[in-house]
């Protein structure tokens, strides 16, 4: 059992931070057409190549590649995680955050990935060692005089 935070959540979070006004926030933007452009925080430059799309509610620099939504653009000024980085744009909104309990698992237990693994790792041993389509690989071990028992180890 772990915490998360609900999807609805984080979309109340997303939502309730314009990235005009979070990047503003940071930086001085300057309207250019359509989207808003400064010079970039993630790298050094002379000429804005970094720009903020107010209807797609993304950011992109064209200089080092960096781009993303309001908590990435948080996440990489500020150097944080994506937990810390929603907890700053929940303060900021006035949202609070409540983390609930999650009882189903995301993915498969280590321990039975270990015994798949294992699982597998014989299954290919006994491959290699018994089964003739494999005889170019068992005449390869035997040019490289390699013991019976390693081969079966590893």
């Amino acid at each position: 059992m772990g915490k998360s935070i609900s999807k609805q959540t984080i979309e109340q979070i997303r939502d309730s931070n314009d990235i005009v006004d979070v990047v503003g926030a940071h930086l001085q933007l300057k309207r250019a057409g359509t989207a808003l452009k400064a010079l970039c925080p993630f790298h050094k430059e002379k000429t804005p190549s970094f720009t903020v799309n107010q209807q797609r509610q993304i950011f992109h620099c064209f200089g080092c590649g960096a781009g993303g939504d309001v908590f990435k653009f948080i996440m990489q000024y500020e150097n944080v995680d994506f937990v810390t980085a929603l907890k700053m744009l929940a303060d900021r909104a006035g949202i609070r955050l409540e983390f609930e309990e999650s009882s189903a698992q995301t993915g498969p237990s280590k321990d039975s990935l270990y015994k798949l693994h294992d699982e597998l790792a014989q299954f290919y041993n006994r491959i290699l060692l018994e089964s003739p389509s494999a005889k170019s690989a068992q005449t390869y071990l035997q040019k490289r005089n390699l013991d019976k028992n390693i081969i079966e180890e590893f």
